[in-house]
């Protein structure tokens, strides 16, 4: 492995140096100027233009007026464009041999009162996109969500998640601060479109002021530009709305005071027909840094929880959802701040559904069906404080957060004969403690410092004593203490960046857990410790134009893992490398490879079976089980910012070699799992790809999201060792389409194809489809009416298909600063659902009730 990755990183370099040292004949370059003034000018639109006045390539000028652009052949022209000078084609032969020339533009004086003077959808300046967001939004967005979603170059995930070329943004800021962390869904799903003026990417964004210029940052941050009358004064919006079939009744307070320092967001919400606004709560940012995450411990024990169908939550379950938060960020002195998040959540919902799981055996399956009624109620509470000073010579970021999620569950399920009252409890709740510091020497020598102190405290229940006639019931009480320290420092020998970083990470866990039947008690205690210390050396290699960086990290760590003072020693070498090319200002590669080793689960360090759910019983198989991870990514990135085109492409292989196998074994009446010392394999293939397009003349936005899975994985059913290997294809078209002033069309449609390889089924491809058209009509200004459909087809079995047709109608009036709005869903009263999905070597369908014909009026007053 090592071998392999030190000759692809030696073959790579050795292309990109020779790429970095391209002649400059090869160009045309120049600076432009004012012809009036001789004042250089930035931000010009310089295009390379064929015959047909087809864009070949672009670039915009710096802040000194400069501007290159690669020579081609098909190359006959060169445009530049700045607004309010006049546009000046150049014939490319005018260049010269040398390709260098200056150019002049004459200031073009413009009438407001005859022409509307209208901005570039895009603007580039340096690593910073500037988004207009007037030139993609139509009178019908409401929210910052609903522009951004439009965005070329961006994606907006179902859970709010923002992404930028593929890759989830690292920060999130309102007028260059950050005021909310991960917490970003506040604005996005609550800020008026009509307060935003601009909306920021700024490219490989490095939020820590003393490492500009020294280290590279990979990802991208969002900015959002208030419009000058929203600035450096309160502004929101109280919205209130009921309705019928049942009572339906929505309200929503908004409240916002924003400046370039002080800022404050008070959001207050409450609903009876959507779950999603407790998403609001989760941290969007939190694996961005990766050395200081930690997932939360998850349940031992679990009740039925509410089932997933492939439709908007709105459509399928009854809950009753509220959820405050506030948010503040106070400027201290210059480069330092306050910040103060406080949120509270809570949820009640109802669920109804019918299941049949179809487990293969080797000859047929087991067939197990069940109905349920269900009752799930969840709480979430988040609050936290950090402490930010940024200045150009040192960094200090230290924030203490409390979270608590708990759920309370209560289901009846009918299973054959059998009735089962079945009651659950998982409460987890942690306080943590998460610190950055970093100093800069005069020599430009950093010293950095990362720490992440977190106590966790689970508990979690389980009453089964419907499920036997003697009753059984069960509670496990869990305590996790984990610290992880990094201290590193950085030189520069022979012109690259060697960083060395010192790790250390101490983890204890105790675990007590007691089962109860018939009178008898049973206690169970186990301790788990987990201290693992090493050296991360990283060089990183870059050309002399800062377009190639290449990271080569060599870590290094002493594991010790200890349960009940049983002791397994192990030094685990994890090297990777990794490459950002630069290519030019349309075309960016990424490419990493690596090798690490981990630990799996430890609940297979359990002394006895218990019941992991109100049906499955897990046995652990008393042993420390790992695997070897090998991996390979690729990103490719492409933009063009003058034609509105923008493309990206993601590929990750993941090899793993497992000590151990997973083995169920199912009954009518109960699944055992656990797991088995086996040596075995899996794999995974992800490939994704995101493709936009705007075209101006036509308004007309496209977008195109091919995906591809593959895993392949071991596993043992009724005792048959299986190797399954799972494949998904998935393909979404996006069309947003203007034809008249006044009339939006939006059309989404999205094939998707499941199938597994194994030996114990028939290969059964499932296939479903989902088109949503939605259309837009604007009478005038201040009226909005539109209409919208899903018709959605689900192959339950081969060639046994079910669809669903579903209308909704939305229409609304603003009179000032009020508007009026009336919404009518599920006009055509669907009332049953149902699906298939493939798990494993298994089949599941469900059927679950539909939130009937409803309509609700709503009234929304800005301020």
């Amino acid at each position: 492995m090592n071998k392999i990755t030190f000759c692809t990183i030696a073959f790579i370099n050795i292309v990109f140096q020779t790429v970095g040292a391209q002649d400059t004949n090869d160009v045309y370059e120049g600076v432009v100027v004012s012809a009036a003034s001789g004042e250089r000018l930035e931000n010009v639109i310089c295009q390379a233009v064929d015959s047909c006045k087809e864009t070949v390539d672009y670039t915009f000028s710096n802040k000194d007026g400069r501007f290159s652009i690669a020579k081609n052949s098909k190359t006959k022209y060169l445009q530049f464009n700045l607004l309010g000078y006049k546009p000046l084609t150049v014939p490319e032969k005018n260049f010269g041999t040398s390709g260098k020339r200056t150019i002049r533009l004459a200031e073009e004086a413009v009438n407001l009162e005859e022409f509307t003077v209208k901005v570039p959808p895009i603007r580039s300046a340096g690593d910073t996109l500037k988004y207009n967001v007037n030139s993609f939004r139509t009178q019908g967005d409401r929210y910052v969500s609903d522009v951004l979603k439009k965005l070329p170059g961006i994606k907006v995930d179902d859970n709010g998640t923002i992404s930028y070329m593929g890759e989830s943004i690292n920060k999130f800021y309102i007028e260059g601060r950050d005021l909310l962390g991960g917490q970003y869904n506040v604005v996005t799903n609550n800020m008026d479109v009509d307060a935003v003026g601009s909306i920021e990417v700024l490219q490989n964004n490095q939020h820590i002021k003393a490492l500009k210029g020294i280290e590279f940052a990979k990802k991208s941050a969002i900015n959002i530009k208030l419009k000058d009358g929203h600035k450096a004064r309160p502004f929101g919006s109280v919205e209130i709305g009921a309705g019928g079939t049942p009572f339906l009744y929505d309200a929503n307070i908004f409240a916002s005071y924003i400046t370039r320092k002080h800022q404050t967001i008070v959001s207050i919400k409450g609903q009876n027909h959507d779950m999603k606004i407790l998403d609001e709560l989760k941290d969007k940012l939190d694996m961005n840094d990766l050395f200081l995450h930690e997932f939360v411990i998850s349940p031992f024990v679990t009740a039925p929880s509410k089932r997933n169908v492939p439709l908007p939550t709105g459509r399928h379950l009854f809950n009753r959802t509220y959820l405050g938060s506030a948010n503040t960020l106070i400027p201290l002195t210059e480069n330092s701040e306050l910040r103060v998040n406080i949120a509270y959540g809570r949820d009640r919902a109802d669920q109804d559904f019918s299941l049949l799981e179809s487990v293969a055996t080797n000859a047929d399956y087991i067939n197990i069906s069940e109905t349920s009624e269900q009752e799930e109620i969840t709480k979430n509470i988040r609050a936290s404080v950090a402490y930010e000073l940024n200045s150009t010579s040192n960094y200090i970021k230290d924030e203490v957060l409390f979270f608590r999620d708990n759920k309370d569950v209560r289901s009846d399920i009918k299973t054959g004969s059998d009735t089962l009252d079945i009651s659950g409890l998982n409460d987890m709740r942690y306080i943590q403690n998460k610190f950055h510091g970093l100093l800069k020497t005069s020599g430009g020598q950093t010293i950095q410092m990362n720490s992440l102190i977190r106590y966790e405290s689970n508990k979690d229940e389980l009453d089964k004593s419907a499920i036997v006639s003697a009753g059984l019931s069960e509670r496990f009480e869990t305590e996790y203490f984990v610290a992880k320290n990094k201290i590193g420092t950085s030189f520069s020998p022979l012109g690259n960046k060697l960083r060395i970083d010192l790790t250390a990470t101490y983890r204890k866990k105790n675990v007590s857990n007691s089962l109860q039947q018939v009178g008898r008690q049973t206690n169970g205690d186990v301790g788990i410790k987990r201290l693992q210390t090493g050296i991360e050396p990283t060089y990183e290699i870059k050309n002399r134009t800062n377009t190639v960086f290449t990271d080569i990290s060599l870590p290094a760590t002493y594991d010790r893992y200890s349960k009940n003072g049983i002791t397994t020693e192990k030094v685990i070498f994890s090297p990777s490398a990794s490459n950002t090319w630069k290519i030019n200002h349309k075309w960016e590669t990424f490419v990493k490879i690596g090798y690490d080793y981990d630990y799996a689960d430890d609940i297979s360090l359990l002394d006895s079976a218990y019941f992991s759910g109100y049906r499955t019983i897990y046995k652990p198989g008393n042993t420390l089980n790992g695997s070897d991870q090998m991996m390979i990514a690729g990103l490719i990135k492409h933009k063009n910012i003058v034609d509105l085109f923008f493309w990206n492409m993601n590929v990750l292989y993941k090899y793993e070699n497992l000590d151990y196998i997973n083995a169920f074994y199912v009954t009518d009446e109960y699944s055992y799992v656990t797991t088995r010392q086996q040596d075995t394999h899996s794999q995974i293939l992800l490939v994704g790809s995101d493709i936009s397009k705007t075209l101006v003349k036509s308004r007309l936005t496209l977008g195109l999201r091919p995906s591809y899975t593959s895993a392949q994985s071991d596993i043992i059913q009724q005792n048959i060792l299986t190797k399954n290997n799972s494949n998904n294809a998935s393909v979404t078209l996006k069309a947003d389409w203007r034809p008249a002033e006044n009339v939006n069309i939006i059309y989404n449609t999205t094939g998707d194809i499941s199938w597994n390889n194994n030996n114990l089924t028939e290969t059964t491809p499932l296939k479903d489809v989902t088109q949503h058209v939605k259309l837009y009509y604007f009478p005038q200004k201040n009226i909005d009416l539109s209409l919208s459909s899903d018709y959605v087809i689900y192959e339950n079995a081969e060639n046994e298909y079910s669809d669903f047709f579903f209308v909704d109608f939305n229409g609304s009036y603003k009179h000032k600063n009020t508007e009026f709005e009336l919404t009518a869903n599920n006009i055509l009263n669907n009332n049953m659902f149902s699906v298939s999905s493939l798990s494993m070597v298994n089949i599941y369908h469900q059927q679950i009730p539909l939130r009937q014909r409803e309509f609700m009026f709503k009234v929304k007053f800005k301020f």
